[in-house]
């Protein structure tokens, strides 16, 4: 669904109830595009204070509401933790601007101190230029906090690429007042969601500060509230854009958030009672297979006890080792504790120069066994097989994902063993040994995906065979051959049947 304000701003709205894009014109707001699969990285987290933090999605798939979409606007409500909430997404008329309206009912006996963050990735460019570099396009983007006497702590975002010779420019602010607030998905999610996890700054009492990454983000946290039994508060968001911003940001800029707060959007909608709707579950919001890791006795029973150039942690746990001459194995450990994550490149031939002829293709550690499968040495020649383009950080889905159990979502595998091709090892449901399967790309010259299974029911399993195009050319050659001959036959064998059907012609009657 897109919903459109006559101030030129434009929201794609997922049947999931994630936002999948914003535009303004030629530049697109959001960093990363939602899918009807996971959702995006926007999202507003609803949490409650108690001996630990608890948080909870109120967009997408993993949120615990019912969505009605419609030319209105988005609305979501639904009950967490004894917590009612109703979400409303309003889009502003007469400026590039949007709020997040949200009502908190406290449907419990006791009280409760809740907060909100606001989660949104920001790109501020292009669309061609966004989904080409990701990253490029993030390291250009300014964050300020500005302090507004009302509603504290606001976000100003300035493009510092010129997109067209204009340098867009937006600010975030809270309807309540901004309590902390963080400018990159790192600090918001760190490793964890890589687990599968919760994104780890959701655990704290406040947002770890400014931090500049590769993955912009405005992520502001709303001021905590306590709401006794039957209480009701109304909170949200707001962001303002602006098409150009020529200075860089600055406190004359908190202009813009009064101007941004005088709107009638701003004030709190009239909710109707329109039908709401639970999203279809996937396999990426349902529970998922945690894969164990590997103690010393299984990796030397799977690799042997010639391992060398051990890497262990401080606390004694295996990341790395070689398992021969060329043979490098990565744990589980280790994909969980660094930022990139592990993959492998694999190239058809043995030629020492690039080749328009060959084949490349990415394994990475996490299951998505061929991503960026290119042919020939130009990039522009990418094959449609490709990976997810969110970072591996944040996206769980890929096209070519490997899953694990009962159609369960897998974390990341018990180790990845690389050298001319990339084997993962087995996956161990609780108790160990129940159900064991491996996975191999590549060897013997061409990427292959094929699955080995050991001590486990046998499943169908997919299989991706990708050749080099000269051998492609000669199949198809030796295939055209084959059907001309098959043709020649056939066209004998009918003139001979013919023959056989002609009636005998008289005789030539001879003068006597």
């Amino acid at each position: 669904m897109r919903l459109q304000s006559a101030a030129g701003v434009s929201v794609q709205v997922n049947a999931n109830g994630s936002i999948r894009r914003i535009d303004h014109g030629d530049v697109v707001v959001n960093l990363f595009l939602g899918s009807e699969v996971e959702g995006g990285p926007a999202n507003i987290y609803l949490r409650r204070h108690g001996t630990t933090i608890e948080s909870t999605p109120l967009l997408g798939p993993m949120s615990p509401a019912a969505f009605a979409i419609d030319e209105g606007g988005l609305s979501a409500r639904g009950e967490w933790r004894g917590i009612r909430f109703a979400v409303a997404l309003v889009l502003a008329k007469d400026a590039p601007a949007w709020f997040w309206h949200v009502r908190l009912e406290n449907a419990g006996a006791s009280s409760v101190t809740v907060d909100l963050v606001h989660a949104q990735d920001v790109a501020l460019a292009n669309y061609g230029l966004v989904r080409m570099n990701e990253y490029y396009v993030s390291q250009y983007v300014d964050f300020t906090p500005l302090a507004h006497a009302a509603r504290r702590t606001v976000l100003a975002v300035r493009q510092n690429l010129a997109m067209g010779g204009r340098n867009p420019w937006a600010v975030v602010g809270a309807l309540g007042r901004g309590a902390s607030f963080t400018t990159d998905a790192l600090a918001l999610h760190g490793l964890a969601t890589r687990a599968g996890d919760a994104p780890v700054a959701l655990g704290l009492p406040t947002l770890p500060g400014r931090r500049q990454h590769e993955h912009g983000m405005a992520v502001l946290q709303d001021e905590p509230v306590e709401l006794a039994p039957g209480a009701v508060v109304e909170r949200g968001f707001f962001v303002r854009l602006e098409a150009d911003h020529p200075a860089a940001s600055s406190a004359a800029d908190l202009a813009f958030v009064d101007r941004t707060l005088a709107l009638p959007e701003a004030s709190p909608p009239r909710r109707a009672d329109a039908p709401h709707a639970t999203p279809v579950a996937t396999l990426f919001a349902g529970r998922r297979l945690d894969a164990l890791d590997l103690d010393d006795a299984e990796l030397e029973t799977l690799f042997g006890d010639e391992r060398h150039s051990l890497e262990r942690s401080d606390d004694g746990t295996t990341l790395s080792f070689f398992a021969d001459a060329q043979r490098h194995v990565v744990t589980r450990a280790k994909e969980l504790r660094v930022r990139r994550p592990h993959g492998q490149v694999m190239r058809t031939g043995d030629g020492l120069v690039p080749d328009e002829a060959s084949l490349t293709t990415t394994a990475w550690m996490d299951g998505v066994f061929h991503s960026l499968v290119n042919a020939g040495a130009r990039r522009h020649q990418s094959l449609p097989v490709d990976g997810p383009v969110v970072p591996r950080a944040l996206s769980r889905a890929g096209p070519a994902g490997l899953h694990r159990g009962r159609w369960k979502l897998a974390t990341p595998r018990h180790a990845v063993g690389v050298r001319d091709d990339a084997e993962w090892m087995p996956v161990d449901l609780p108790p160990r040994g129940r159900a064991r399967r491996g996975f191999r790309v590549g060897g013997d010259g061409a990427p292959r995906a094929r699955p080995h299974v050991g001590r486990a029911r046998r499943g169908a399993g997919a299989v991706l065979d990708l050749e080099p195009r000269r051998a492609r050319r000669r199949r198809r050659r030796r295939s055209r051959a084959r059907a001309c001959r098959a043709r020649r036959r056939w066209h004998r064998r009918a003139r001979r049947a013919r023959h056989r059907r002609r009636p005998a012609l008289p005789g030539r009657l001879l003068p006597h």
